[in-house]
């Protein structure tokens, strides 16, 4: 698996992974139905539209503009709780690198870190509050981990999303602390984070999508 990614195929990842969860978007607000107010998909949806329409004028853009004007394009679109989260980490991760037409896994690292430090801040929660983080925390840690000892990006990803999954699956024994789920309570027990698994796929759309490449 190639270990660099320019402005044009960074634009190609963020399109296949839009369209990729566009399409489970009845899936996640029947998931969402359960603990919130079900309209998670419909987000996805608006956010995720907004964000491939506005990728038409970002073609010639350093990679961190294509993140940042994404995630203000999903923001705009889809303003609920999880579109801001989704939109905070785009942004936070485009400013690590702009300026940069190309990026590699150092790179992820720092983009990963700044997208986990800028959701606990716009979300005031932590990994343990039954929210993305229970997934995003675990796998930046998996991830960072790899890179650290010069694994290479797909045993990295391939930690990393083992690692997103055993999170989520925690998710179900814990109560929501935070986002409009939080008034359920112990009722949340049970049920797996809607926002956690969003982020599970997404991860998913982008290891398929790279492997594909790869074997291209």
């Amino acid at each position: 698996m190639k270990e660099k990614f320019d402005s044009a195929e960074i634009i190609s990842l963020i399109r296949t992974i839009a369209k990729d969860l566009t399409e489970k978007s009845n899936y996640l607000s029947e998931l969402d139905s359960a603990v919130g107010d079900g309209d998670l998909g419909v987000t996805i949806t608006l956010g995720m539209n907004a964000i491939e329409k506005g990728l038409n004028s970002l073609e010639r853009k350093d990679i961190g503009t294509i993140l940042m004007q994404s995630g203000m394009n999903c923001n705009r679109a889809a303003s609920s709780t999880f579109g801001t989260i989704l939109a905070t980490a785009l942004i936070r991760a485009g400013k690590v690198v702009l300026q940069k037409y190309e990026i590699g896994v150092n790179e992820m690292v720092y983009m990963l870190e700044a997208m986990e430090k800028g959701i606990k801040e716009r979300g005031k929660a932590d990994i343990g509050d039954k929210t993305v983080l229970d997934a995003l925390v675990p796998m930046r840690t998996a991830f960072k981990k790899e890179i650290d000892l010069n694994k290479g990006l797909e045993s990295a990803l391939t930690e990393a999303y083992e690692a997103a999954q055993v999170g989520v699956e925690k998710t179900k024994d814990m109560v929501s602390e935070s986002g409009r789920s939080k008034w359920l309570g112990e009722r949340s027990v049970g049920h797996p984070d809607p926002g956690a698994i969003a982020f599970l796929l997404m991860l998913g759309s982008l290891i398929t999508h790279l492997k594909k490449e790869n074997d291209s």
